[in-house]
Order: structure tokens, then sequence, then C-alpha cells
């Protein structure tokens, strides 16, 4: 049997709840995931036409599965459900309804997020809002059909999946833009349920959930981290270059090994606050009108704060490119801030990479050295939160650097005039 095929935009959209459903079953799949880029060319000026003589409605999302070629990104759904051995033959009927309203649903979050034209300052959070006024009629309507843990009773059906993408996006888009998001407890058990499932384990540690946009490149909301494009975490990027060249200036000017600062846009999600490292690390571009990168030499501890976590990552460069370097071991730094806030260290040590790509093109990293990182997860109801640990673990951070001698001792300054990060602003310091 050939392995199946799953072709589709670079982004979750519609294909989200069937890629969950591939690894909820551990089905292994070959993936085409078109870009904005590549779309003339490789969609609709080679793949689709082929696709055509097959299936005259083909369309993305679309499955080849040996002979079968379907598109309808609810009919692979079914197809999948009975394929997989997901959907049980009781649950047909109200499955098929689920799906249905899923479907109203997301043709009303359609209208908002693609609308084809430049919104004005501020136009996007006022859709948002007057988009979950009608978004709460759905919900209310799929939280009153409930029937159990799941939408149709004790078994996941391909429904559910579907019912799931569409609350993970509404969440974060209203997270993201300050909208409130109505209270509807029994959705959100389910939806937490689902996301705590080990057999979804695989899907939330992968590229196809972690980093792959919300939406398309035209629509006005792409997800966390991606800023001004859908096809990279381009806000985090660009963060983390323009605060490496601060970085620079600064320890060129004050001749400091080592910083510690915050970098905002990850909100607390590690991969993007890896990311952020990587760019900060990387050597400039010669061509581009501005600098980016350029602190790879200097050892550095990054933090971000998110509602549900503050995020950290530390660098120690090679000996060679960093004097201070041999006086930081990046474990113990790490285990001894995670330590000071209750964190859990999520990687003790690893080598930096040599190369960082981005958009496509590799940029060198040529001062080396290990990363490690961590996290500390708040807790509202004890008082932990995210914002107030960062305090806690910058402050850590520096107490290690200066007792093994690789950051000036305290002379009464706070230690965040020595931070950039937050309201910072460089030219204080010039």
């Amino acid at each position: 049997m050939a392995e199946m095929e799953l072709g589709y935009w670079k982004i979750r959209g519609l294909a989200a709840a069937i890629r969950m459903m591939l690894y909820y079953k551990q089905q292994t799949f070959k993936e085409v995931a078109y870009s904005s880029e590549d779309a003339d060319a490789e969609w609709f000026g080679k793949d689709k036409p082929e696709l055509k003589k097959k299936n005259s409605m083909i369309n993305l999302p679309y499955l080849i599965d040996d002979d079968e070629v379907i598109t309808q990104s609810n009919s692979i759904l079914l197809y999948l459900g009975l394929k997989l051995g997901i959907d049980l033959p009781e649950h047909m009927i109200d499955n098929h309804q689920v799906l249905d309203q899923c479907m109203d649903l997301t043709d009303a979050y359609v209208k908002i997020i693609y609308t084809g034209k430049q919104l004005a300052e501020g136009g996007f959070k006022a859709m948002v809002e007057k988009h979950m006024e009608t978004a709460a009629v759905h919900f209310t309507k799929l939280e009153g059909f409930l029937k159990g843990p799941y939408m149709c009773g004790a078994a996941m059906q391909c429904a559910d999946f579907r019912v799931f993408e569409l609350i993970d996006v509404h969440v974060q888009m209203c997270a993201e833009t300050g909208v409130a998001i109505p209270k509807f407890a029994k959705l959100m058990g389910f939806h937490a349920k689902i996301k705590n499932d080990p057999a979804l384990a695989a899907y939330f540690a992968s590229d196809h959930y972690a980093k792959y946009a919300v939406n398309g490149m035209s629509s006005n909301y792409y997800g966390k981290g991606f800023g001004a494009g859908p096809e990279g975490p381009t806000t985090v990027i660009k963060e983390g270059g323009k605060k490496g060249v601060e970085i620079e200036g600064a320890a060129e000017m004050g001749g400091l090994d080592f910083f510690c600062t915050t970098i905002e846009s990850p909100e607390g999600d590690q991969e993007l606050l890896l990311t952020a490292m990587q760019a900060m690390n990387a050597d400039p571009d010669p061509l581009a009108e501005e600098r980016k990168g350029c602190s790879g030499f200097v050892g550095k501890m990054i933090f971000s704060a998110g509602t549900a976590q503050l995020a950290i990552v530390a660098y120690v460069p090679k000996p060679e490119s960093n004097k201070s370097s041999e006086k930081v071991d990046v474990t113990a730094w790490i285990k001894h801030v995670a330590e000071a806030v209750g964190g859990t260290v999520t990687n003790e040590k690893m080598a930096a990479p040599d190369t960082f790509v981005n958009e496509g093109k590799p940029f060198p990293c040529p001062h080396g050295g290990n990363l490690a990182e961590a996290v500390v997860v708040s807790n509202p109801e004890a008082g932990k939160y995210a914002i107030k640990d960062k305090d806690t673990a910058m402050a850590a951070a520096f107490a290690y650097l200066r007792s093994h001698g690789a950051f000036p001792e305290d002379t009464g300054d706070d230690d965040d005039e020595m931070v950039f990060g937050d309201d910072d602003d460089l030219s204080a310091y010039e």
C-alpha cells in the first residue's frame, strides 16, 4: 500500500484537523505543502491540472490514498474516519451534524480573516469583537450538543478534531487581540482533554501545530509569532535580530561579555524564544539595508513571559569568541536560574547551530558554544505569574554571573540598567 499524500498550503487552516487525525492514528503520510511563492508554478501550473484529470472538483486540501483522490476538507475527514477506524456507525448522524455546524462557524470566521482589504489600526480587533458575538451562538449550539467527553459521546469521531481546531484558533486569536472570549466550561474541558491526550502529543510537538501559521498570506491574522507573514515567525526573528545589534553595540562600548534581556514577541513560547536567540547570534546580511543579529560572541540569557509560562534560553559562546565563557557552565547557569523560580530545565545542554536559516537563506553563526532551556509554568491560583517570575529569574541569572566573575559587581545601579528589554532605549546608554 502506497503512503497517503496530503496536499495543502503550508499553514494549519482547513488541513489542521486532517493532520491531527493522521497523527492520532500514527498514520504516516507524505505532505505536499505549497507556499505563496511556489503556488503558481507548483499548484496551479503543475499539480492541480494533473489531479483534475482524476477528480474534476480538485482543490486544496486533497488526499491521495492509492487510487482515491479526495478533495473538500469534510469529505477527507469522513474518509479518514472510516479508513482509520475512528468513526463509529452509530454516531454517523451526530458526527455529520457537528461537521456541518463547524462549517457554519468556519464560514463566519473566514469573513473576518480574509477580507481582501487593508484594515485601519485597531480594525481587526473591532472585527473580532463583532465576530465573537456570532461565534458565541455557534459555540452555544456545540456545547449544548456535547454528549459526553466528546461531541458524540465516549469516543472521538472525526468531527471532534474539527471542533478542537476551531476552539483553539478562537482562543488564540482572542488572547492576541485582547478580546474577551465567552465562557464555555464544557467546551473548554473538551479542548483541554484533547490537548492532553497522549495519542496527540506528537502532533502538538510537531511543526504542523507549533510552527505553521493559522491562516494564509492574504489573511488579517496569521497566528502567534508570525508578524508580517505566515511562512515564518517574522516578528520573533525581527525582534531577535534587532536586539542582537543593540547587545553587540553595548558589549563593545561597555566591555561586557554577558547580558540578560527580555524578548517580548514569543509570549512565553520556548521554541520561538530559541528562534529569537538564533536570530540574535547570526551574522548579518552584508547586503541588507538594516543590520541584524551580530551578537553571537556575547553570552546571554533571554526571557519571554506569556500567560501560561516563562520561557528561558541561555547561551554561552565558545571560549575562542568570549574571554569569560570558561567561567560559565551553561547547564549550571540554567539550573541555578530555574531553581530560583521553581522552573523546569527542559534542555540541559545542546550545541548551538552553526547556521541560522531565515526565509530560505542561511546565515553563519561562527561563535559556536552551547544552549540550554527552561520553563516556569504559571499558577495564578497560587499567585505565581510569569511576569513576576521573569524579574526573579533575571536577578538570579545576574547573581550567577557575578559569583563566577563573568559580570561586573553590583555598584548600586539596578540590573535593568544593564539589560535591553521591555521599555529600554539604547540611546540612554550612548
